[in-house]
């Protein structure tokens, strides 16, 4: 009797155990494989009562949340960026079970899968949740190159840096190598692609159409000191059963500033006149020139202007100034290299011009080059009968030398008689400091005989002109001139 009793109580609870919807979906898990461009789409049905949340997730995110607060307004919420892929559908009928429900149906849809349409979509009642894991598969999609072992430098073509990588986001990559850093370098291929692609380099040098095949496999190594590596691509290439895509690596050299170009490395300028030296510099990317000039006191090196400038320009030269020693100075990225100019206010090109010798004397010009007033000091140098060197030297009087920058002053030397060879040398100062000639040999000719200097002379150029003083004959000479005239005559 009591179990007639108890058994309806019994059957009721099962029915509403039976009957509740909790963790109730109908669509099973799927793997779902779809090539790039396809249509897809998988649906998740499940029974809603009332208090019951059901949710459904892309990969990234949740997509839609469904809530019924009563069987007559359940609420679809669809997320802003869902709502042309995620409907929502609710059956009309409540059903008569204890307790009631209604049947929701949500079809997440995608119209043309991509690549990064890949991974796991959710869809979840409570407990229990399906997964469709969907698998997009096509040829390479992307490539991105890693070029290591770069030291510290500026790069610019946007291209970015981190931690002694670059990292380059384009078809086309600059790969920028520092020239004067050891060691050769890696460059690598992040490839995405499914399924696996395989992963070639090829090589084309400049001047060259060719591709030479370099290496397979996502990292190759290249030689810093390739004598071809400027301008040259290394071509990778990303190939799968669906297709392939490949993109350029385009090397490009980069050193500090090298092998400094001076229009006037020794320069030595008039008094009052401007003077203009340019420096410049071979670097990659272009060296930024300035100079510099050293205080005579202190020894320390002073900028002089500001900013870059094409060269080392002073309008009005003033010698106790300006004369000194100066460096430009070129700058990029990867260091810096000098190179020395030297402003001089000493005299230069120091000369004897020889010009006719006479017995015993000889016809010079003594020449300098110097912005201010120069003394000369000719020294004579011979060896005498018992071998000994003997050196006459004489200061010559200013007032014969012409005017600065360009000096030169007539002179006439006595030479000794006892000897034949002599040799002449000639020093000019300035307050600036001074500089000597080389060496010139002359013969004399005691007899009285007027000839040319020996080879050995160095000859007067054609702007030579004599020594003040009445020309000189000998006895030969004037016969000459006597029977020319008398020839004359008798021709008339």
């Amino acid at each position: 009797m009591a179990w007639d009793l108890l058994l309806p109580v019994f059957v009721a609870l099962i029915s509403i155990l039976v009957s509740s919807t909790e963790g109730t979906i109908y669509t099973e898990s799927q793997d779902l494989v779809h090539q790039i461009g396809e249509t897809t789409s998988f649906i998740c049905s499940a029974k809603l009562s009332v208090g019951d949340v059901m949710v459904v997730k892309s990969p990234e995110r949740t997509a839609a949340v469904v809530t019924a607060m009563s069987l007559d307004s359940v609420t679809p919420a669809i997320v802003p960026g869902f709502e042309s892929q995620v409907v929502a559908e609710l059956d009309a009928a409540i059903s008569a079970t204890n307790p009631p429900y209604r049947n929701i149906t949500i079809t997440y849809n995608i119209d043309s899968v991509t690549a990064n349409d890949s991974g796991i979509y959710e869809c979840e009642k409570g407990t229990v949740k399906r997964n469709f894991n969907l698998r997009v598969v096509g040829p390479p999609t992307e490539i991105s190159v890693t070029v290591d072992r770069l030291q510290g430098v500026n790069l610019t073509k946007d291209l970015t840096y981190d931690r002694n990588k670059y990292h380059y986001s384009r078809a086309l990559w600059w790969a920028h190598v520092a020239l004067d850093q050891p060691g050769n370098f890696d460059i690598t291929a992040a490839i995405t692609a499914d399924p696996v692609a395989d992963v070639t380099w090829y090589k084309i040098t400049p001047g060259s159409t060719e591709k030479i095949l370099v290496a397979a496999g996502e990292v190759i190594t290249i030689e810093r000191m390739d004598p071809n590596l400027n301008g040259s691509q290394f071509i990778c290439t990303a190939m799968n059963d669906y297709g392939e895509i490949s993109v350029s690596v385009l090397i490009e050299l980069m050193y500090k500033p090298r092998d400094p170009v001076i229009s006037m490395p020794d320069a030595y300028p008039e008094e009052g006149k401007p003077l203009f030296i340019e420096c410049s510099f071979d670097a990659h990317p272009p060296a930024t020139v300035f100079y510099t000039k050293e205080d005579p006191v202190t020894k320390q090196w002073e900028r002089i202007g500001t900013g870059q400038s094409p060269g080392l320009y002073i309008n009005d030269v003033q010698l106790d100034r300006d004369v000194g020693t100066y460096k430009c100075v070129g700058e990029n990225a990867l260091g810096e290299s000098e190179g020395e100019i030297r402003i001089h206010g000493k005299p230069k090109n120091v000369d004897i011009y020889v010009g006719e010798i006479y017995g015993d004397s000889v016809d010079v010009h003594l020449t300098a080059f110097s912005a201010v007033a120069v003394s000369f000091r000719l020294s004579l140098n011979y060896t005498d009968e018992k071998g000994v060197e003997v050196q006459f030297a004489e200061t010559i009087d200013k007032s014969s030398m012409q005017a600065p920058p360009n000096i030169r002053v007539p002179y006439e030397i006595k030479l000794p008689k006892s000897k034949t060879l002599y040799s002449l040398s000639l020093e000019a100062s300035n307050r600036h400091g001074n500089a000597f000639s080389s060496g010139t040999n002359i013969t004399s000719a005691h007899e009285g005989v007027t000839r040319p200097a020996t080879t050995e002379i160095k000859q007067a150029t054609s702007t030579y002109q004599k020594s003040s003083a009445m020309p000189r004959y000998n006895g030969h000479s004037l016969l000459f001139i006597v029977l020319c005239f008398t020839l004359k005559r008798f021709m008339l």
